[in-house]
């Protein structure tokens, strides 16, 4: 069902570009369409990938989208929802580069290099706070293809008032920072909350894949 309903994204997408005319800039015309879903596949590239120059009358042709970055390369994508299971939705690259996102928390990774395989996360809500200690659990693929589980023990706290812009928009956000220690590494998260609303987050994945910037384009 989900691979059905990415066809059917990839086709919506591609005839918005192809109907977008003038409005949209070069980079949401056929050369950014690949980039949608490849510059995704391009982290350990040598040369640094061209940032996606997005606007709001591009993304206006296009269905509700978010924006990834793998912030170790630089390579970024549209993403979109193409799926639900519960609580978790899937969100997509037109080329199938799919990440799992909770309560706007990356749980899973699919088709990236050191996959995130599962993680439990706090409540949204407990994050939202900006205060307390708990537990994450995060699953990767290391070494041999093996799966690797690394419990962390984290705290919360509020960084202050942050105004972040995104395609061409400012939104006043609170941001809140979660430093988590385990016993090889330890990782900051960081969180931008608008109102109720996680606007952008900066999450970690695992040593391989690092940080993930998950900016929320819709509104």
């Amino acid at each position: 069902m989900i691979r059905v309903r990415l066809a059917l994204l990839t086709a919506v997408v591609a005839l918005a570009l192809a109907g977008c005319g003038s409005d949209v800039d070069e980079t949401l015309t056929s050369r950014t369409f690949q980039a949608l879903g490849k510059k995704v596949i391009g982290v350990g590239r040598k040369t640094a990938p061209q940032p996606l120059k997005l606007t709001r009358a591009g993304l206006a042709t296009l269905p509700p989208a978010d924006l990834a970055t793998i912030v170790s390369s630089g390579a970024e994508a549209v993403i979109f929802e193409i799926g639900q299971n519960g609580d978790t939705a899937t969100w997509s690259t037109v080329d199938d580069k799919t990440l799992a996102i909770r309560e706007g928390q990356i749980v899973a990774t699919r088709g990236l290099r050191g996959d995130l395989v599962a993680a439990e996360v706090p409540p949204l809500s407990r994050i939202a706070a900006g205060s307390g200690d708990y537990n994450r659990m995060l699953v990767t693929i290391g070494d041999n293809e093996r799966t690797l589980r690394t419990g962390y023990a984290c705290s919360l706290s509020v960084v202050g008032s942050q105004t972040i812009t995104l395609v061409q928009r400012s939104y006043a956000t609170r941001h809140v920072q979660e430093n988590c220690t385990g016993k090889v590494r330890d990782f900051t998260n960081d969180y931008w909350f608008q109102g109720g609303t996680l606007r952008q987050s900066r999450q970690w994945m695992g040593a391989d894949l690092g940080h993930i910037l998950l900016s929320r384009l819709r509104d």
